[in-house]
């Protein structure tokens, strides 16, 4: 998961990326990052593009900064600070020079928007990832990864309806043959093992939540309570144990549906406890692994990251995983979205107001 401090590196290019301000951190408004560019570096990879919602910032820290703009080149000294408006074809700044390069680059949005700025994120993190493991994104993930990153971004000299509707495809293509815009092992916290058997997963899941973190964090030790505001997924809870004086040994039995036709039951009980900070899970029944709830406080809020590393154990799933992977994927991402949603809900009051309507 990207955040403030985090250092993305491309061991091919020498490529060094530190992120500064995230989507959490900024209420949706902005985006910072830390770039540094080795001597020849950073035009290489690059196409003709343009953004339809922002402008992009950028401050020279070190070196000489080219970039261009509707075909022209432009140079850009130490101390130099300059903006690439929206709507404008061009190539961000890269190392033309035989020195380092060393960038700020930063989004500012009129309106909060996280979904954009976490699709950028998301597509950093997903092509530093790749590229730390040796490999380069391939024609299915570079079209998932393209189509994450509209509606604000587009290549240069192609009708937008036509791209819309080309990525859409393909994209949708390259989901169902497994691939994602942000995948686990690079988003989650603490490395992740190679998984070896089709019928296990990682998923790294984040909210971004409109409370202050103790509210959060006694939202999310109770599981017991998950009916109350995730009830579009836990069909039941029942508590089995109460645990210690902290709650490390709590058992809860829990039934839980997605909008696929079958329902998963299994026992989670809290092995760890770091109040209000971290809570480490494990389940035992049709999910059998471990996961970890992460909180921190950020502007306004808590975001919350859940990483879930469970082997499905129950018949359907694990005769089906093979072949089925990516629909599963769909499933629990469903899931969490409800849980987010829920959760939302419940801090502002909304689910009292819905069953009053109702």
């Amino acid at each position: 998961m990207a955040h403030p401090g985090k250092i993305l590196y491309d061991p091919r290019s020498g490529v060094r990326l530190e992120v500064r301000k995230t989507a959490r951190d900024t209420l949706g408004k902005g985006f910072e990052v830390e770039i540094l560019y080795p001597p020849g570096r950073g035009k290489e990879d690059q196409q003709p593009h343009y953004h339809t919602s922002f402008d992009e910032w950028f401050e020279v820290l070190s070196g000489k900064a080219t970039y261009w703009t509707n075909g022209i080149e432009h140079t850009v000294g130490l101390g130099g600070r300059f903006a690439i408006p929206r709507n404008i074809p061009h190539l961000n700044p890269y190392n033309a020079g035989s020195d380092e390069l060393r960038l700020r680059q930063w989004i500012e949005l009129e309106q909060p928007d996280r979904k954009t700025l976490e699709g950028f994120e998301d597509f950093l993190e997903t092509g530093f990832g790749l590229a730390t493991e040796g490999r380069r994104a391939g024609f299915w993930q570079t079209m998932v990864l393209l189509k994450s990153l509209q509606p604000s971004s587009y290549a240069a000299g192609l009708p937008v309806f036509l791209q819309r509707t080309l990525l859409g495809l393909l994209a949708g293509v390259g989901r169902m043959l497994g691939y994602q815009s942000r995948y686990a092992r690079f988003a989650s916290p603490e490395p992740a093992p190679r998984q070896n058997l089709a019928h296990e997963y990682h998923f790294y899941d984040r909210w971004y939540l409109l409370a202050p973190i103790e509210q959060v964090w006694e939202s999310i030790v109770q599981t017991e309570q998950y009916s109350r505001w995730w009830g579009r997924v836990y069909d039941k809870v029942e508590k089995l144990e109460e645990g210690d004086q902290n709650g490390v040994g709590a058992r809860t039995r829990v039934g839980v549906h997605g909008p696929l036709p079958y329902q998963l039951n299994f026992v989670v009980e809290s092995v760890r406890m770091e109040r209000p900070h971290m809570l480490e899970v494990r389940a035992q029944g049709d999910l059998v692994g471990r996961g970890i709830w992460r909180l921190r406080s950020v502007e306004g809020g808590t975001e919350a990251g859940y990483d879930w590393r469970p082997r499905a154990d129950f018949p359907l799933v694990r005769l089906l995983s093979p072949v089925l992977k990516p629909l599963f994927r769909y499933n629990h991402d469903w899931c969490m979205r409800q849980g987010e949603i829920g959760l939302r809900e419940w801090f502002t009051g909304a689910h009292r107001m819905k069953s009053a309507r109702a």
